[in-house]
């Protein structure tokens, strides 16, 4: 019984702070996600982005909307 107490007692000195470190390192990744859209002219479809301090990572997705060929824009541009 003694020995098993002790064992407890070992785990719980060595074994729990290690494990209530490692879980909010786990917990605390937070991927943001920004989305926004441009077109041949340099414009945008927003013109801000923001994000909230919690946040650990950013994804950020550039959608070109294009209406000219892209053979005009080795040519002569398409304006």
């Amino acid at each position: 019984m003694r020995l098993t107490r002790n064992a407890f007692a070992a785990f719980l000195v060595v074994a729990m702070p290690a494990l209530l470190l490692a879980a909010p390192a786990q917990a605390a990744t937070k991927v943001c996600k920004l989305a926004i859209t441009g077109n041949d002219a340099i414009q945008y479809d927003k013109k801000q982005l923001t994000i909230t301090a919690d946040c650990t990572q950013v994804e950020l997705t550039l959608t070109h909307i294009a209406s000219c060929p892209r053979r005009a824009w080795a040519t002569t541009g398409c304006w």
